[in-house]
């Protein structure tokens, strides 16, 4: 049976930090090295690292960084060369990499040329006016526009990837921030403050089911405001919206909480309310046995009133979910404790 040989190559953990720091342990010691002092590479030196660039594109070896070991020995060996101790690990990985490039490798990190500039900065204009609702949707259009401008102009993008729209993201955002979304982590205007506030009294008077409900509502009665600015030539023209729903529910929830959080629906129980729900559990606990005529539903409702004299406001299917709660949390603990009896 044929034994299997790995190939050193195939180790992983082997990256381009890992060449830096090999260089920094054998170099280290030498100060100030002078890069100039070091031969230009020589005819024979530049067949070997062909060679192993031919390795990378046919995949023999992964990436250019595990090429570099192998490569480097052979430069070594090669008659014609000065030595490794004067070519570093850096140097021989940044020659590898010219060498797979001229011999067809796409390029990687390549740098945006003005062409492609001049489309990003068109897609963030679109999303500025408003033509674009979203600069992610914008992103995906950027992608195919720059692929389209590729296309077109094959030898002046030779050898450069496609743009990807992670890449295009990253890009896109910063320039719309400067256009469009100047809002964005800027301070709320007295306007805006001044509907936010109404909305949320609005909340806390339970004009609202729910928070992220009444923080819709102020998202879209602010972004009206802008839109009503922009038609008369004040602030931005054409805006779709300003402010984000999520920027919007952070302010009526910090605001809310200033003027009264107990009166919040759907938040988390306090511990004076669940102290009363206890009390308010037992009387449950009495109807249950037969001991008292009242529902579950009368009780529920005597407790919303104990609960409004204490500042604190509960629908009364929320307190009718909280008794159950209690009694089902009760009735588990009682059972868990019984001990079993054998017949």
């Amino acid at each position: 049976m044929k034994e299997h040989v790995r190939r050193p190559e195939s180790r992983a953990g082997v990256s381009l930090l890992d060449l830096v720091a090999a260089d920094k342990a054998e170099y280290g010691s030498i100060p100030g090295r002078n890069p100039k002092s070091i031969p230009h590479w020589r005819p024979a030196e530049a067949v070997v690292v062909v060679r192993f660039a031919r390795g990378v594109l046919s995949k023999k070896y992964r990436n250019a960084v595990l090429a570099v070991g192998p490569c480097r020995a052979a430069l070594a060996r090669c008659a014609g060369g000065i030595g490794p101790e004067l070519r570093t690990r850096q140097s021989v990985h940044r020659k590898l990499v010219s060498a797979a490039i001229e011999l067809g490798r796409v390029k990687s990190r390549v740098r945006w040329k003005s062409e492609e500039v001049a489309v990003l900065e068109r897609f963030a204009w679109a999303v500025a006016d408003g033509r674009i609702l979203t600069a992610r949707g914008a992103g995906r259009a950027c992608a195919d526009a720059l692929r389209r401008l590729h296309r077109r102009y094959p030898k002046k993008f030779a050898g450069a990837p496609d743009r990807n729209e992670v890449g295009i993201q990253g890009k896109l955002w910063p320039r719309v921030a400067k256009l469009r979304y100047r809002w964005y982590n800027s301070q709320w205007s007295d306007a805006e403050r001044g509907l936010v506030d109404a909305y949320t009294r609005r909340l806390i008077a339970h004009g609202y089911p729910t928070l992220r409900a009444a923080a819709n509502a102020c998202c879209r009665a602010i972004n009206r405001m802008h839109a009503r600015k922009g038609r008369r030539g004040v602030g931005l023209s054409r805006a779709g919206f300003v402010r984000t729903p999520s920027g919007t529910f952070d302010q009526v929830y910090t605001r809310s909480r200033e003027l009264a959080w107990t009166q919040l629906p759907n938040r988390q129980w306090a511990p004076v309310e669940l102290r009363a729900a206890a009390r308010w559990m037992r009387k449950f606990l009495l109807h249950r046995r037969g001991k008292l005529r009242m529902n579950i539903y009368t009780i529920a409702e005597l407790m919303q009133g104990e609960l409004r004299r204490l500042g604190y406001y509960r629908t009364k299917s929320a307190c009718v979910a909280e008794i159950y709660e209690q009694w089902r949390q009760l009735r588990g603990l009682r059972r868990a404790a019984r001990p079993t009896v054998r017949r």
